[in-house]
């Protein structure tokens, strides 16, 4: 209800509609929630928090209904671009694990493996162990498939956007 409010306030704000998006996507409403993320891009396409948060649900919602790895690349690569605009508004580590993320959805393992190397030395010792896992299921030829709210996500300390 809060964030319906706070949303309401400024519709087009990335942080309260990545926040409704993540709400959505907590209650289980994963149409809704892309839907969210879709409509508040066209407001804000320079927003990273907005296509992050939107391809790693692309890339690994748990109901696979939902999944497209076509649309998970995209978005995670306008995360990289975004990233190689602005280096501090997303770790490197979190745009790699994005991008392998995205590439076991599309079938390209061989790109997803690399990427999670190249993400695991430069993370925080604390997501070595997941990382880890997601790069053994990759090497099983498995696609990303999320935990609930396991995946490395972009908070505002993260992030430095203009609104």
């Amino acid at each position: 209800l809060a964030i319906r409010y706070r949303s309401n306030r400024n519709p087009n704000c990335p942080t309260m509609r990545s926040s409704r998006g993540k709400a959505l996507e907590a209650l289980g409403e994963h149409a809704e929630a892309i839907a969210e993320y879709q409509d508040a891009i066209k407001y804000n396409p320079e927003s990273t928090i907005l296509h992050n948060n939107l391809a790693w649900l692309l890339a690994g919602c748990i109901d696979e209904t939902f999944t497209d790895g076509t649309k998970a690349l995209y978005h995670a690569q306008t995360v990289a671009e975004l990233r190689k605009q602005n280096p501090d508004c997303s770790p490197e580590w979190i745009s790699l694990a994005l991008l392998g993320a995205a590439h076991s959805r599309t079938g390209d393992f061989e790109e997803a493996i690399e990427l999670t190397e190249q993400a695991i030395p430069i993370a925080p010792q604390s997501e070595h162990q997941r990382l880890e896992k997601v790069l053994a299921s990759y090497r099983e030829g498995l696609p990303y498939q999320r935990e609930p709210e396991a995946e490395p996500a972009l908070q505002q300390q993260d992030i430095d956007e203009a609104e």
